[in-house]
C-alpha cells in the first residue's frame, strides 16, 4: 500500500504545473470568475490562459495591472482554446495546421467576414455585451453614419445611392444574442483598414497598452495586417515583451501567430512586432476609442 501512495505521489509531482492551474470546478472562483467575464467561452470545465499556457521569460513579470483600464485588463486574461486546435475558415476547413501558429484564442464567429481588422472591433463588442454596457459602442463605418447596437435595435440600416450607411425608422428589435451578431456582421461589412483606424488614436510606442493595435495597410487601406496586443511583459531594465494575436485577411480564427519557432514562447520585442508591417507603407499603434 506504502509502495503504491509513492508511486502515484511521484506521477503527480511529473504532471506539469499547468495541468492543476488550468483545471475548473463549477463553484471555483477562477471558473466562476471567468464565466462572467467571458460568457462565450466553450470548454468550460477546463481553462487555459497564456500564463498556464506559456513559458515566461526569466526576469519578466506582467505589467502591473493597476495600471490598465479594466478593457486592457480583460484583454490579458483572454481565454485559449486547448493544443491541438487548428485555425480554420468557414467553409474551407483547416486553414493553419497545429505547428504552424502558437494557439487559437477563444472569440466567437459573431459574422461569416471575421477578418483580421474586425477582431478587434469585436473584442471591444464582446468586453461591453458582457457587461451589458452595448450603448458605449459606437463604430464608424467605411462611409456614412455611426453604427450603434441602439440604433440597430431601433431603426433600419440602408445606404443611400453613394453607398453612405444610414438609417430608417423601423420596428424596433428586441435584443438578443441573434441580433447582436446580426449588428456585428454589418459591421463587418463596413470595416475596412482605414476604418478601423478612424475608429482609434495613434499611441506613442512608449505608452502601447494590451488591447492596443499595431496596423499596417496600403495607401487607400483596403489591405493591410493588424495585430492586437495580448500582454505584456517587462523587466527590471524596462525592457518589455509582447504576445499579439491576429485573425487574417481573409476570414479565419483569432490566434497567436508563431514566433521564435516556440509554439509555447509567443514573446516578442517592439521591433520585431513592427517588422510585421511588410511591405504596406503605412504603419503604426492605434488604440480603440471608446465612451
Amino acid at each position: 500500500m506504502t509502495r503504491f501512495i509513492v508511486s502515484v505521489f511521484v506521477i503527480v509531482l511529473s504532471l506539469p504545473l499547468s495541468t492543476f492551474s488550468q483545471a475548473a470546478d463549477r463553484g471555483d472562483e477562477k471558473y466562476e470568475w471567468y464565466i462572467e467575464q467571458y460568457p462565450f467561452l466553450e470548454g468550460r470545465y477546463r481553462l487555459y490562459s497564456m500564463e498556464t499556457e506559456f513559458k515566461w521569460p526569466e526576469g519578466y513579470k506582467k505589467i502591473d495591472p493597476s495600471s490598465l483600464n479594466s478593457f486592457q485588463r480583460w484583454i490579458t486574461e483572454l481565454p485559449l482554446w486547448q493544443k491541438g486546435k487548428p485555425v480554420s475558415a468557414l467553409g474551407k476547413g483547416i486553414f493553419i495546421k497545429v505547428g504552424d501558429f502558437s494557439r487559437r484564442i477563444q472569440l466567437p464567429w459573431r459574422t461569416a467576414h471575421f477578418t483580421n481588422m474586425v477582431v478587434p472591433l469585436q473584442l471591444l463588442g464582446e468586453f461591453l455585451h458582457a457587461r451589458r454596457q452595448d450603448h458605449r459602442l459606437e463604430i464608424k463605418p467605411k462611409k456614412g453614419e455611426v453604427l450603434t447596437y441602439m440604433n440597430w435595435l431601433n431603426k433600419e440600416v440602408v445606404y443611400d445611392r453613394m453607398g453612405n450607411l444610414t438609417y430608417e425608422p423601423s420596428k424596433k428589435k428586441e435584443p438578443s444574442e441573434e441580433e447582436f451578431s446580426r449588428f456585428f456582421d454589418v459591421v463587418a461589412m463596413n470595416t475596412t483598414y482605414r476604418s478601423l483606424a478612424d475608429n482609434c488614436e495613434v499611441v506613442p510606442e512608449d505608452k502601447i497598452a494590451p488591447g492596443d493595435l499595431f496596423l499596417a495597410m496600403n495607401e487607400d487601406g483596403r489591405q493591410g495586417e493588424v495585430y492586437v496586443i495580448l500582454n505584456i511583459l517587462v523587466n527590471d531594465q524596462n525592457e518589455k515583451l509582447y504576445v499579439v494575436g491576429t485573425g487574417c485577411p481573409e476570414a479565419c480564427d483569432f490566434h497567436i501567430p508563431l514566433f521564435n519557432d516556440d509554439a509555447d514562447y509567443p514573446w516578442i520585442n517592439l521591433e520585431q512586432i513592427k517588422g510585421l508591417a511588410g511591405e504596406y507603407p503605412v504603419a503604426g499603434f492605434y488604440r480603440l476609442k471608446y465612451r
